[in-house]
């Protein structure tokens, strides 16, 4: 019979089962949701009481298979910190560790997670994808994206030392790296930021408000005040 832990953190609750660990944010105004398997991370948005999906990620390294039976998650919890690991383990003896890291002492939406860490080892000279289907996105295909990338009520951050960057018309994000050692970091993170306001334009990229999204026209622009909750493509 599987066993689950729950575990409150300040504004977090950490749900741990032997398939998943699952971080829930609650501030009492946005209800978000982060759940880490083996094989994938799913983020969701609670709206009106339904989870809604917001994005899905997977990490693989190019002409390699996951041995998934082998990958673990796990999780540490010191004080305020919450650290959710997994390793992934590839047919060709390459492994990706990677590290989400949340801190329950902070009540902003922007902050979950504080960061995510996706640690490459063993694959010098080989490729990493990172890809994240569900993506709030239905538009134009585009290539050389750049980030940062905000797509409806998500951003993600991303380096832009990228071998190829794809978003389809569906909402999939697609981020390949060449990996120049055996021990290589990459900080890449999906979250759901709050913003004041928001214009951007393709070509320019001109913007205002900090954030640089060449996903939008000037018949397209947005111009937002308050939470982005209204982003429309």
């Amino acid at each position: 019979m599987a066993t689950t832990k729950k575990t409150i953190v300040g504004f977090l609750l950490v749900i741990v089962t032997l398939a998943t660990i699952t971080i829930i944010f609650n501030n009492g105004q946005t209800n978000l949701k982060i759940a880490v398997a083996k094989d994938k991370t799913t983020f969701s948005i609670n709206e009106s009481g339904t989870w809604k999906t917001q994005g899905i990620e997977y990490l693989s390294i190019k002409g390699a298979t996951l041995n998934k039976a082998l990958s673990n998650i796990s999780s540490k919890i010191e004080w305020d910190l919450v650290n959710i690991y997994r390793r992934s383990y590839f047919s060709d003896g390459s492994l990706i560790i990677d590290n989400y890291v949340f801190n329950g002492s902070l009540s902003t939406k922007e902050s979950f997670p504080v960061d995510h860490s996706i640690n490459v080892l063993y694959a010098k000279g080989k490729t990493f994808q990172y890809k994240i289907t569900q993506l709030p996105y239905s538009g134009p295909a585009r290539k050389n994206v750049q980030s940062p990338l905000q797509l409806g009520k998500m951003r993600v951050d991303f380096p832009n030392d990228f071998k190829t960057s794809t978003l389809s018309a569906t909402g999939i994000l697609t981020l390949t790296y060449v990996v120049g050692s055996d021990d290589q970091i990459f900080n890449i993170r999906l979250f759901d930021p709050s913003i004041n306001w928001y214009v951007a334009s393709w070509g320019s990229n001109t913007n205002t408000g900090g954030i640089n999204d060449p996903l939008l026209t000037f018949d397209q622009a947005i111009i937002n005040v308050g939470w982005a909750d209204q982003i429309l493509f």
